[in-house]
């Protein structure tokens, strides 16, 4: 079959004025992601410097990342509960008595117990009541106050001390309590996590080399999976210093709290500002509030809320 050479002409003529629009929608949504393949590709040893410039700084982030209860500062920030924690910070208890270690012994070792673990640094101090709800069938419970709690690594050195000093006066000790708890069962899920990172690595590497027949290019695959995945876990820590009140240490070594969440800055603004107003201001706000969205601040926004 001929084509017509007149259908031919037509089409060479208007036919890309027709579809220009198809066509240039096609040609922006790729524009960008060709010029930046462009630019890698021109400037690749840059490219690569700058990739893994990023994720050393996330890496270096992930380092300060820790298991186990999160920093009572960021739990409630304002109210009883927090009252109570600022008092028990001022008073020089600390924040370690709201998770006390808690050991079980031999009525007959209490008494040593309590003075090997009273000799630990970091301990507030260490009681073994004598009443019946804590001494029963022979044996007796010694509570450690600890001055930081497990959230902080002062606090988690302060339990393993405390274990230490227990396990070493009384053969049948067994500590308890939110702290050597949360040390458990971090030592249990990720103990082996680096040895289990590497027997995975490994065995990546050994299917990838039989696929490709490269050492390289598996290596590679393998190093920068890390990097990811390491990458992954500084935006995570950096996502908790930015915006979860989380402590970070500062050059000389001290750990300084981010005191509020942006959420709560903003809220604190505005209660400030209503407490500000006079009656008759608070009046004429809630008049707007009503006309334009139908909403009624009432007695207005608390501090306490």
């Amino acid at each position: 079959m001929t084509p017509d050479p007149r259908r031919t002409k037509i089409l060479a003529t208007i036919g890309p004025r027709l579809d220009r629009r198809r066509i240039r929608s096609r040609d922006r949504s790729v524009a960008f992601w060709q010029r930046w393949s462009k630019a890698v590709v021109r400037r690749r040893w840059l490219a690569a410097l700058a990739a893994l410039t990023i994720l050393g700084a996330l890496l270096v982030a992930a380092t300060s990342l820790h298991m186990g209860n999160a920093d009572p500062d960021t739990i409630a920030k304002r109210g009883p509960a927090k009252q109570g924690l600022v008092a028990l910070e001022r008073s020089g208890i600390g924040k370690g008595a709201i998770v006390p270690v808690e050991t079980l012994v031999p009525e007959s070792d209490a008494q040593t117990v309590v003075s090997a673990q009273a000799r630990v640094a970091g301990v507030h101090g260490v009681v073994a009541p004598s009443g019946p709800e804590w001494r029963r069938g022979g044996d007796a419970i010694v509570v450690t106050v600890p001055h930081a709690g497990d959230e902080a690594q002062a606090g988690r050195d302060t339990v393993q001390g405390v274990r230490d000093a227990a396990h070493a006066a009384s053969a049948q000790a067994r500590t308890g309590g939110t702290g050597p708890l949360n040390a458990d069962f971090i030592d249990a899920v990720y103990g082996s996590f680096p040895l289990m990172i590497a027997l995975i690595s490994l065995l990546t590497f050994v299917l990838l080399a039989r696929a490709f027949r490269s050492l390289l290019l598996p290596l590679k695959a393998i190093v920068l999976n890390v990097l990811s995945v390491g990458a992954a876990w500084g935006v995570l820590t950096l996502t908790r210093i930015l915006f979860g009140g989380m402590h970070v240490k500062n050059g000389a070594g001290d750990r300084r709290l981010i005191k509020h969440r942006l959420v709560d800055k903003m809220a604190d603004r505005v209660a400030e500002r209503w407490d500000a107003m006079s009656p008759e201001e608070r009046e004429r706000f809630r008049q707007r509030l009503r006309e334009k969205i139908g909403f009624d601040a009432g007695a207005g926004p608390s501090h306490a809320q």
